[in-house]
């Protein structure tokens, strides 16, 4: 009984967060003369009516995706990218 108890718990857990499904999105990040962005993170914050969690992802030569299970909120959401560069 006390193991059933616990496993329970676990699946609860994990799967009972009470948050809506995220969407599975995928991407390109350049800048204005086409180049790829090397590094960088880009956030996906629900605003309005969305509801759903802040949801970050690692841009790596310009690229980024994240699947349904870690995606954004379905509906609007802004949009902040960062990147650092060293200068000369």
């Amino acid at each position: 009984m006390r193991r059933l108890t616990w496993s329970l718990l676990f699946v609860c857990a994990a799967g009972c967060t009470g948050q809506p499904p995220g969407a599975a999105i995928e991407g390109e990040v350049r800048f204005a003369n086409g180049q790829r962005l090397p590094s960088g993170k880009i956030r996906f914050l629900p605003i309005g009516d969305t509801k759903g969690a802040v949801v970050t992802a690692e841009i790596s030569d310009g690229a980024y995706r994240l699947g349904s299970r870690k995606g954004p909120a379905v509906g609007k959401n802004r949009v902040e990218m960062t990147a650092m560069r060293t200068s000369a």
